[in-house]
């Protein structure tokens, strides 16, 4: 019937992007600390009128790795992104599409932990978006049967608001995996 509309159909492209940066990382505290910071460089779009290509960005990323205690460390990361022209890129926004932030924030916390001569090892992985206040968490149990195999045994939890963030959008793709590999 007349009444029922086609629905919108979506084409992902791939527009020109430029990339500039730096990285420094050097021993500090005990531990391992990181930096980098970079530009995006939207080439196709440098006015931030085009809804459809993202705008150019300055992102920024700290990183902090520390042996604790034998066999165990604890690794921290911190990342921002500064979205350049935001006020046309709310000027320019389809209505109904979700408005991404000017800034957004992102942490990370990597714990890993061997034992028996470090052929078993527990590790946790999570990211926790303090922008979208979502979250992803990775605990994961390795074992080294031999030099050439392995198994592990691990999951991928997803949580935050439904349908508008990144991972809160994974909310029902929860997983459980087991890995078994022989390698060369």
């Amino acid at each position: 019937p007349d009444s029922l509309a086609m629905p919108a159909v979506i084409t992902q492209f791939f527009p020109e992007l430029s990339v500039y940066g730096l990285s420094l990382q050097k021993g500090a505290i005990g531990g391992v600390l990181s930096l980098e910071g970079g530009y995006y460089d939207s080439r196709e779009d440098r006015k931030g009128t085009d809804p459809f290509t993202p705008n150019s960005e300055t992102r920024f990323l700290m990183g902090y790795q520390r042996q604790v205690i034998e066999d165990f460390t604890v690794g921290v990361q911190y990342s921002s992104e500064y979205m350049h022209k935001y006020s046309e890129y709310k000027k320019y926004l389809v209505p109904g599409f979700p408005k991404d932030p000017v800034y957004k924030q992102l942490a990370s916390l990597r714990l890993t932990y061997f034992l028996m001569n470090q052929n078993l090892r527990f590790s946790w992985f999570s990211f926790y978006g303090i922008t979208d206040r979502d979250y992803l968490l990775n605990p994961e149990v390795k074992y080294n049967f031999t030099d050439n195999v392995w198994g592990s045994l691990g999951a991928n939890i997803f949580g935050g608001r439904k349908n508008t963030t990144q991972f809160g959008s994974l909310d029902k793709n929860d997983n459980m995996y087991v890995q078994v590999r022989y390698e060369l």
